[in-house]
C-alpha cells in the first residue's frame, strides 16, 4: 500500500469517527433523539435522566447525567451534591425493515439510559 492510500485510508476512518460521534445524542433537554430531563422530589433532591440514541455510549449518557446534576445544584445556589441513587441501563430494540426482513436477519438499536437521584448539600 502507498503512502497516499495509507493517508486517504487513515483520513477516511477519522471523517467516519466524527460522523458517528455527529450522530450521538448531544448535551440538551429531552428531544425525540434523546436528551436530558429531570423531577424535583423536593427543594434539595431531584432525579435526573438522561436517554441517548444508538449512536451514544453509555460513558457519555453518565458524563452528561452527572453534569446536569451539577448545573442543578448550583444553579439552586448549593455547592455539593450526593447521589442517594443511580441506575444505568441499555436498552435493546429489535427491528426487521428492508433488506433485513429479506434475509430473516435483525437489526439491533442499544439506547443507553441513566437516572441519578441527587441530594443537593451546603
Amino acid at each position: 500500500m502507498s503512502h497516499h492510500d495509507m493517508t486517504m485510508t487513515r483520513l477516511s476512518a477519522l471523517a467516519l469517527a466524527l460522523l458517528l460521534a455527529g450522530c450521538a445524542t448531544g448535551y440538551h433537554g429531552q428531544r425525540y433523539t434523546g436528551g436530558f430531563e429531570e423531577s424535583w422530589q423536593s427543594e434539595r433532591t431531584v432525579t435526573v435522566r438522561f436517554e441517548g440514541n444508538a449512536y451514544t455510549a453509555p460513558e457519555r449518557a453518565a458524563k452528561f447525567a452527572l453534569f446536569r446534576a451539577c448545573e442543578l445544584t448550583l444553579d439552586r445556589g448549593f455547592s455539593h451534591f450526593r447521589i442517594a441513587a443511580d441506575q444505568e441501563r441499555v436498552d435493546e430494540q429489535r427491528s426487521t425493515t428492508g433488506e433485513t426482513w429479506l434475509t430473516g436477519q435483525q437489526r439491533v438499536s442499544r439506547k443507553p439510559r441513566v437516572e441519578l437521584t441527587v441530594v443537593m448539600l451546603d
